[in-house]
């Protein structure tokens, strides 16, 4: 399974093995984080897109990504909103999904993802962030996704719906450590939200309370009562640092 991060940041300029695309039927390039794509690729991005002969909605092909710091370019095409009695979701999920496929088929461990259909398509962004984040967790590709967000508005919300799958035990890697969200036994690792760069956001009480419950679980009865502040301290730290959070040596964050 994946591990997800979400973060706010510009995705031409990440340096993974894929970054995706939220393209049109042409794959022409347009409008919003399509055409900065196509801009900072250069022309022959456009050129190679031209070969492929379009892409249905739902579905997702690979390009080079020529002057872009990336490896590849997964372009996938999300549905406009209708009122959802297109098939929206399911077209929605099949772009995160096709995508992640292509990902794994070849190889890759880093993959980023925009928001996919909720700018000039009209999505409504809080259910399209929901199916982002269960298609993701649900998929067998086993490298790092993040989700990079061109606002911190946008941002919070699919942070919101990546705690509320933590907190329904839904299976997921996060971001520092090798534990499984519906694993309660496993070891926990660091927060599954990045704030960007420097690692440093203050956990919100939702997570923090997400995680107590899974370090309680880790411990024998009665052997483990976890201090908020200290937790608090100690995930920071590691969220800083970029390390697992330990649950067993709370002391040397004192």
């Amino acid at each position: 399974m994946p591990t997800l991060f979400v973060k706010t940041g510009d995705i031409t300029e990440e340096a993974v093995d894929a970054i995706v695309n939220a393209a049109n039927a042409t794959l022409r390039g347009g409008g919003g984080v399509d055409g900065a794509i196509h801009r900072k690729a250069g022309w022959e991005l456009l050129e190679e897109c031209v070969r492929l002969k379009g892409c249905a909605p739902g579905d997702a092909k690979m390009t080079r990504a020529y002057r872009l710091p990336c490896r590849a370019v997964i372009h996938t095409v999300g549905p406009i909103w209708k009122g959802g009695a297109q098939r929206e979701a399911e077209t929605l999920a099949s772009c995160w999904r096709t995508s992640l496929d292509i990902a794994l088929r070849e190889g890759f461990r880093t993959v980023r993802f925009p928001s996919i259909s909720t700018g000039s398509y009209g999505y409504p962004i809080r259910e399209a962030a929901r199916i982002a984040v269960s298609t993701v967790l649900a998929h067998p590709f086993a490298g790092e996704v993040g989700i990079v967000c061109f606002t911190d508005e946008d941002r919070a919300v699919y942070q919101e719906a990546l705690e509320e799958a933590l907190r329904e035990g839904v299976g997921a890697t996060v971001k520092g450590g090798a534990a499984g969200a519906g694993d309660p036994a496993a070891a926990p690792g660091a927060l599954p939200v990045d704030a960007g760069d420097a690692w440093a956001r203050i956990p919100t009480d939702a997570l923090l309370v997400a995680y107590a419950r899974r370090f309680k679980a880790a411990f024998p009865a009665g052997r483990f009562a976890p201090d908020e502040a200290l937790l608090r301290a100690a995930l920071v730290e590691c969220l800083r640092e970029g390390k697992a959070f330990d649950p067993t040596n709370l002391d040397k964050y004192r």
